[in-house]
């Protein structure tokens, strides 16, 4: 006799059944009992819910492998899925989840035996996945034929391999069958592959394919801007995102593949961005009081909008430095303030990855930008164009006015900067609470830089000594707005 609770539950499990019929969804069976050839959400024998139906795009978590900074976590894996016919199902790794070399001597080497692939198979595959979790991937035979490469370039895959339960996609597979377009294509890193020194650009990684480069002692991969690309196997900057099939039939797969969203709908759903030049965002930390023993936010004003990218210069000015720390020729390619921007303070007021949305970009010192009676003089030159990511503004970019409303020009200074004590234990010079703050430009004589005077007309370009310590910095940059805003690295302030 069939116990009452038992019946009920039999009872019930038949009526969710027939109540959620899934007309798309292919015959299964039971992983839980074995009874074959069902067609609803759950057994009508044992009650056990069908296996996850996934859709190429659906996102899914599975495993968990260190993401943070630090590396201290052990965070849930987003996998994409690339293709499935509801028995198995290919899955790859949303984020560059790390950056590991693909052999470890620079010397010619095909996919069966790169040191990479052992890494993955042994290294990766035990920390990422529990016993359990191993038993629902599968080992697939790879493809490394001529075939599975870019046809351009003269190289080989290797033979085929049968015993790898992780590996990364081929050429072929990454740029003909399974990414509709570049921008798919694209990946974040995660900030542990950041830390480790993956190499992010407008906030996106460079990942390695299994399949061979332009010459043998090379990989290829996928460029930030989705692109076809290629590495020296031996780079240690580019980013691992590992691709698994998985049995969608097996116990194990129901227990630990967990549908979490879809790319399609995820793209759909994201926020435009409302800034306006003119606007205030916070981004990035830096000191402010007067003691300097803070981190507060920086705020920016935003000069200019193209697209997705912001020109941002600082609202406050953030600091007190010299042009150049001694008084001599010298032009903003060779000067230490330019220096400084771009490693002192670049790492002191962004993290690694806030660093990620900052663009790096060609400045032009060209003799259009500088003010135009130094140039006639015949004496000075703005000298070559640069690639920066963080930089003064020009006197051409001031007084052009990316924003009509002149009152930017006027520059305050933070606690910081203003109770900054030179070596002569002077500190910054001030106007009615406004201080003057360097442009790159040169200035009348190659001995002295541009800046703006807070006493004169906005129209009005003065010069000093490169030397100077009593004059204030206001960095400029440029971003990925888009991307900061939806990272939440970049905070909309006000208009």
């Amino acid at each position: 006799m069939i116990p009452v609770k038992m019946c009920f539950c039999l009872i019930l499990a038949i009526l969710l059944n027939l109540s959620s019929v899934s007309a798309d969804r292919p015959p299964w069976d039971c992983p839980a009992c074995g009874e074959p050839g069902l067609t609803g959400n759950f057994c009508p024998v044992c009650g056990e819910p069908a296996p996850e139906n996934f859709s190429v795009g659906d996102i899914v978590t599975f495993g968990t492998y260190p993401q943070t900074a630090d590396g201290m976590d052990q965070t849930p894996i987003e996998w994409i899925v690339l293709a499935s016919d509801d028995r198995e199902a290919l899955l790859l790794s949303r984020y560059g989840l790390d950056t590991v070399k693909y052999h470890n001597s620079k010397e010619s080497v095909t996919w069966e035996q790169c040191s990479l692939r052992s890494w993955l198979n042994r290294d990766f595959w035990n920390r990422a996945f529990t016993s359990e979790e191993k038993n629902a991937v599968i080992s697939k035979e790879v493809d490394n034929s001529k075939e599975q490469g870019y046809h351009n370039w003269n190289t080989i895959g290797g033979i085929n391999v049968k015993d790898d339960k992780v590996f990364l996609l081929s050429y072929k597979e990454a740029f003909q069958d399974y990414f509709k377009d570049n921008e798919a294509r694209q990946a974040r890193p995660t900030e542990y592959a950041i830390a480790r020194g993956a190499n992010v650009v407008h906030g996106y990684c460079w990942w390695r394919l299994r399949s061979p480069g332009d010459t043998q002692d090379r990989s290829a991969g996928v460029d930030d801007e989705g692109t076809r690309g290629y590495a020296s196997v031996a780079a240690t900057n580019c980013c691992v995102r590992p691709a698994i099939w998985v049995n969608l039939e097996a116990e194990e797969a129901s227990h630990t593949i967990v549908k979490s969203g879809n790319t399609d709908a995820e793209e759909a759903e994201k926020p435009q961005h409302s800034v306006k030049i003119g606007d205030t965002v916070e981004f990035g930390h830096y000191r402010q009081t007067k003691a300097g023993n803070d981190a507060t936010s920086v705020e920016w004003i935003v000069l200019e909008l193209n697209q997705d990218e912001a020109l941002l210069v600082s609202r406050y000015a953030l600091d007190v430095q010299p042009y150049h720390e001694t008084f001599m020729e010298v032009t903003w390619e060779n000067s230490f303030l330019r220096k400084w921007l771009n490693s002192t303070f670049m790492n002191e007021a962004f993290s690694h990855t806030e660093q990620s949305v900052i663009l790096e970009k060609w400045t032009d010192n060209g003799k259009d930008q500088a003010y135009q009676n130094y140039i006639l003089s015949g004496n000075v030159t703005g000298g070559n164009e640069t690639k920066d990511h963080v930089f003064l503004l020009s006197n051409q970019e001031v007084f052009k006015s990316y924003y009509n409303d002149g009152e930017w020009i006027k520059a305050k200074p933070t606690a910081y900067a203003q109770n900054k004590t030179n070596r002569e234990g002077q500190r910054a010079y001030l106007v009615n609470g406004y201080g003057r703050w360097w442009l790159r430009s040169p200035g009348k004589k190659q001995t002295f830089a541009a800046y703006i005077d807070p006493a004169e007309s906005r129209n009005i370009c003065h010069s000093e000594k490169v030397s100077t310590t009593r004059t204030l910095v206001r960095p400029a940059l440029w971003i990925n707005l888009t991307y900061g805003l939806q990272s939440g690295m970049i905070k909309w302030v006000s208009p």
